[in-house]
């Protein structure tokens, strides 16, 4: 074998994945909803402030703006927010579980199938947690998404798991 022949320092191709998913928070508001609920407290507020440098207190108008400002980066955030994904990949030899947030490098956590176990944790109150467990270490997936969805994959995932650790 040459150095040049980098044929047989690659790896063989990745197993075909036994299952696959991506998690995302449900979408709040469309481009056009968002710019919609943003005109419908702009415009009484920029009448109002017209209203006010009428009759000669300006200075109230600035008091007016700072809802509309407020309500833009707060509907920017929930947007941003929404873009959250966590993608699931397990084959016969890993769970490979990719976050990806708006403004961060992505995050890659490798899980051993074999010894791993699915829990649903019901806490107080709505709060329920999808957790993955091996080795001493825990891993929360899925906070965003609502119980009904936490159930079904996690029931999913305990399924296509069940395949990879029978014997």
């Amino acid at each position: 074998m040459s150095p040049r022949d980098s044929s047989a320092w690659h790896d063989p191709a990745p197993a075909a994945p036994l299952f696959q998913a991506e998690l995302a928070p449900p979408q709040p508001l469309s481009p056009r909803a968002r710019w919609s609920v943003l005109a419908l407290v702009a415009i009484p507020t920029l009448v109002a402030s017209g209203v006010f440098v009428a009759i000669g207190a300006w200075p109230v108008v600035g008091f007016l703006g700072v809802d509309v400002v407020l309500l833009a980066f707060a509907l920017r955030e929930i947007n941003r927010r929404a873009a959250r994904r966590e993608r699931l990949a397990l084959t016969r030899s890993a769970l490979t579980i990719e976050r990806i947030e708006p403004g961060h490098a992505p995050r890659v956590e490798v899980l051993q199938p074999y010894w791993l176990k699915v829990r649903l944790v019901q806490g107080s109150g709505r709060r329920h947690r999808l957790l993955l467990t091996s080795h001493g270490r825990q891993i929360e997936i899925g906070r965003f998404l609502g119980p009904s969805q936490r159930e079904e994959i996690a029931g999913q995932l305990q399924q296509a798991l069940a395949a990879v650790q029978a014997p």
